[in-house]
Protein backbone atom coordinates (compact mmCIF):
# COMPACT_ATOMS: atom_id res chain seq x y z
CA UNK A 1 0.00 0.00 0.00
CA UNK A 2 1.21 3.30 -0.46
CA UNK A 3 1.16 5.65 2.00
CA UNK A 4 2.58 9.06 0.61
CA UNK A 5 4.76 10.10 -1.68
CA UNK A 6 7.83 12.82 -1.67
CA UNK A 7 9.09 14.63 -4.82
CA UNK A 8 12.73 15.20 -4.37
CA UNK A 9 14.95 17.63 -6.23
CA UNK A 10 17.09 15.30 -8.25
CA UNK A 11 18.16 18.21 -10.91
CA UNK A 12 20.03 18.41 -14.06
CA UNK A 13 23.03 16.37 -14.36
CA UNK A 14 26.07 18.04 -13.03
CA UNK A 15 23.68 20.28 -11.15
CA UNK A 16 23.81 21.09 -7.07
CA UNK A 17 22.60 17.21 -5.82
CA UNK A 18 24.94 15.06 -8.43
CA UNK A 19 27.34 14.57 -5.56
CA UNK A 20 24.89 13.20 -3.17
CA UNK A 21 24.74 9.56 -3.15
CA UNK A 22 20.84 8.20 -4.52
CA UNK A 23 19.96 6.11 -1.56
CA UNK A 24 21.02 9.33 0.77
CA UNK A 25 18.40 11.38 -1.29
CA UNK A 26 15.98 8.36 -0.73
CA UNK A 27 16.28 8.27 3.27
CA UNK A 28 15.75 11.57 3.10
CA UNK A 29 12.47 11.62 0.57
CA UNK A 30 11.73 9.06 3.05
CA UNK A 31 12.12 10.60 6.28
CA UNK A 32 9.69 13.68 4.65
CA UNK A 33 7.29 10.83 4.21
CA UNK A 34 7.33 10.26 7.58
CA UNK A 35 6.99 13.81 8.76
CA UNK A 36 4.29 14.53 6.66
CA UNK A 37 2.23 11.22 7.43
CA UNK A 38 2.59 11.68 11.29
CA UNK A 39 3.39 7.55 11.10
CA UNK A 40 5.88 6.27 13.67
CA UNK A 41 9.22 5.57 12.20
CA UNK A 42 9.10 2.32 14.78
CA UNK A 43 6.20 0.97 13.49
CA UNK A 44 7.39 1.13 10.05
CA UNK A 45 8.68 -2.71 8.74
CA UNK A 46 9.88 -1.95 5.64
CA UNK A 47 10.70 1.00 3.10
CA UNK A 48 10.56 0.71 -0.66
CA UNK A 49 11.60 3.56 -2.69
CA UNK A 50 12.00 4.38 -6.27
CA UNK A 51 11.83 6.60 -9.31
CA UNK A 52 9.02 7.15 -11.25
CA UNK A 53 9.24 7.69 -15.48
CA UNK A 54 7.31 7.28 -17.71
CA UNK A 55 6.53 3.79 -19.93
CA UNK A 56 7.18 5.32 -23.17
CA UNK A 57 9.97 7.85 -24.23
CA UNK A 58 8.91 11.33 -23.62
CA UNK A 59 8.61 14.08 -26.44
CA UNK A 60 11.22 16.58 -25.88
CA UNK A 61 12.67 19.56 -27.46
CA UNK A 62 16.41 19.44 -25.98
CA UNK A 63 18.33 17.26 -28.94
CA UNK A 64 20.47 15.71 -26.27
CA UNK A 65 17.79 14.21 -24.11
CA UNK A 66 15.73 13.00 -27.15
CA UNK A 67 18.88 11.30 -28.55
CA UNK A 68 19.15 9.62 -24.91
CA UNK A 69 15.81 8.01 -24.82
CA UNK A 70 13.19 7.68 -22.32
CA UNK A 71 13.70 8.76 -19.05
CA UNK A 72 13.47 5.36 -17.48
CA UNK A 73 16.97 4.74 -19.07
CA UNK A 74 18.45 7.87 -17.37
CA UNK A 75 17.84 6.41 -14.08
CA UNK A 76 20.06 3.58 -14.25
CA UNK A 77 23.65 3.19 -15.85
CA UNK A 78 25.99 0.43 -15.91
CA UNK A 79 29.26 1.30 -14.72
CA UNK A 80 31.55 -1.80 -14.46
CA UNK A 81 31.52 -5.64 -15.01
CA UNK A 82 33.38 -7.17 -11.63
CA UNK A 83 35.68 -10.12 -11.61
CA UNK A 84 36.57 -11.92 -8.62
CA UNK A 85 39.85 -12.98 -8.41
CA UNK A 86 41.71 -14.39 -5.16
CA UNK A 87 44.70 -11.49 -6.03
CA UNK A 88 42.27 -8.66 -7.80
CA UNK A 89 45.43 -6.17 -7.30
CA UNK A 90 47.26 -8.91 -10.38
CA UNK A 91 44.29 -9.48 -12.42
CA UNK A 92 43.45 -5.65 -12.51
CA UNK A 93 47.37 -5.26 -13.70
CA UNK A 94 47.07 -8.00 -16.83
CA UNK A 95 43.97 -6.35 -17.84
CA UNK A 96 45.47 -2.68 -17.56
CA UNK A 97 48.34 -4.32 -19.73
CA UNK A 98 46.18 -5.55 -22.02
CA UNK A 99 43.24 -2.51 -22.81
CA UNK A 100 45.94 -0.14 -21.32
CA UNK A 101 43.14 1.83 -18.72
CA UNK A 102 44.41 3.39 -15.90
CA UNK A 103 44.02 2.17 -12.36
CA UNK A 104 40.97 4.04 -10.26
CA UNK A 105 40.69 2.67 -7.19
CA UNK A 106 43.54 0.52 -5.55
CA UNK A 107 42.80 -1.47 -2.46
CA UNK A 108 43.78 -4.80 -1.37
CA UNK A 109 40.55 -6.39 -2.43
CA UNK A 110 38.96 -3.79 -4.57
CA UNK A 111 40.29 -2.31 -7.61
CA UNK A 112 39.10 -0.67 -10.91
CA UNK A 113 40.18 0.63 -14.38
CA UNK A 114 38.43 2.78 -16.06
CA UNK A 115 38.51 3.17 -19.71
CA UNK A 116 39.81 7.27 -20.30
CA UNK A 117 37.04 8.28 -22.99
CA UNK A 118 34.92 7.39 -19.96
CA UNK A 119 32.15 4.54 -20.27
CA UNK A 120 32.12 0.89 -18.30
CA UNK A 121 34.95 -0.38 -16.83
CA UNK A 122 36.09 -3.14 -14.87
CA UNK A 123 36.54 -3.81 -11.29
CA UNK A 124 37.86 -6.43 -9.33
CA UNK A 125 37.07 -8.32 -6.01
CA UNK A 126 38.52 -10.42 -3.16
CA UNK A 127 37.33 -13.89 -4.18
CA UNK A 128 39.86 -16.13 -1.63
CA UNK A 129 37.73 -19.46 -2.98
CA UNK A 130 37.27 -18.65 -6.48
CA UNK A 131 36.89 -21.76 -8.66
CA UNK A 132 37.62 -20.46 -12.23
CA UNK A 133 34.62 -21.43 -14.93
CA UNK A 134 35.64 -24.94 -17.30
CA UNK A 135 35.55 -23.64 -21.08
CA UNK A 136 34.99 -25.40 -22.80
CA UNK A 137 31.40 -25.71 -20.67
CA UNK A 138 30.95 -29.59 -19.13
CA UNK A 139 28.52 -31.07 -17.02
CA UNK A 140 29.57 -31.59 -13.29
CA UNK A 141 32.11 -28.21 -13.46
CA UNK A 142 32.06 -24.12 -12.67
CA UNK A 143 29.62 -22.71 -15.45
CA UNK A 144 31.09 -19.71 -16.90
CA UNK A 145 29.05 -16.65 -15.31
CA UNK A 146 29.82 -14.40 -18.12
CA UNK A 147 33.03 -13.40 -20.74
CA UNK A 148 34.62 -10.08 -21.78
CA UNK A 149 34.18 -9.71 -25.68
CA UNK A 150 37.24 -7.77 -26.51
CA UNK A 151 37.42 -6.07 -30.43
CA UNK A 152 40.63 -5.82 -31.92
CA UNK A 153 42.42 -5.12 -35.21
CA UNK A 154 44.58 -8.01 -35.44
CA UNK A 155 43.78 -11.30 -33.60
CA UNK A 156 47.97 -12.53 -33.46
CA UNK A 157 49.12 -9.25 -32.46
CA UNK A 158 46.23 -8.84 -29.95
CA UNK A 159 46.92 -12.46 -28.74
CA UNK A 160 50.59 -12.02 -28.48
CA UNK A 161 50.03 -8.76 -26.30
CA UNK A 162 47.56 -11.36 -24.01
CA UNK A 163 49.82 -13.96 -23.63
CA UNK A 164 52.36 -11.88 -22.98
CA UNK A 165 50.37 -9.88 -19.94
CA UNK A 166 49.94 -13.25 -18.62
CA UNK A 167 46.67 -15.08 -20.47
CA UNK A 168 46.62 -18.58 -21.65
CA UNK A 169 45.02 -19.74 -25.11
CA UNK A 170 42.27 -21.96 -24.33
CA UNK A 171 42.65 -24.98 -26.18
CA UNK A 172 39.27 -24.79 -27.88
CA UNK A 173 38.55 -22.58 -30.19
CA UNK A 174 35.05 -22.56 -31.43
CA UNK A 175 34.85 -20.14 -33.97
CA UNK A 176 37.59 -18.14 -36.95
CA UNK A 177 37.22 -14.70 -36.09
CA UNK A 178 37.40 -15.33 -31.94
CA UNK A 179 39.98 -15.98 -30.05
CA UNK A 180 38.97 -17.80 -26.52
CA UNK A 181 41.44 -17.06 -23.52
CA UNK A 182 41.72 -17.43 -20.09
CA UNK A 183 42.93 -14.57 -17.90
CA UNK A 184 45.39 -14.93 -14.69
CA UNK A 185 42.42 -16.50 -12.91
CA UNK A 186 41.06 -18.34 -15.18
CA UNK A 187 38.36 -16.00 -16.68
CA UNK A 188 37.60 -16.88 -20.39
CA UNK A 189 37.70 -13.78 -23.06
CA UNK A 190 37.45 -13.41 -26.15
CA UNK A 191 39.60 -11.51 -28.61
CA UNK A 192 37.42 -11.31 -32.00
CA UNK A 193 38.09 -9.00 -35.33
CA UNK A 194 35.15 -8.04 -37.39
CA UNK A 195 35.27 -10.53 -41.05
Amino acid sequence: MLVAAVRTPIGKRGGGLSGRHPAELLGAAHLAVLDRSGIDPALVEQVIGGGAAPCRPRRSSNASEARRGSAYSEAMKLTATVLGAPDPRALAKFYQALLGWPLGADEPDWVTLRPPGGGPGLSFQLERELVPPRWPQAPGYQQMMLHLDIEVDDLARAGAKAVAAGARLAPFQPQEHVRVYLDPAGHPFCLWVRP
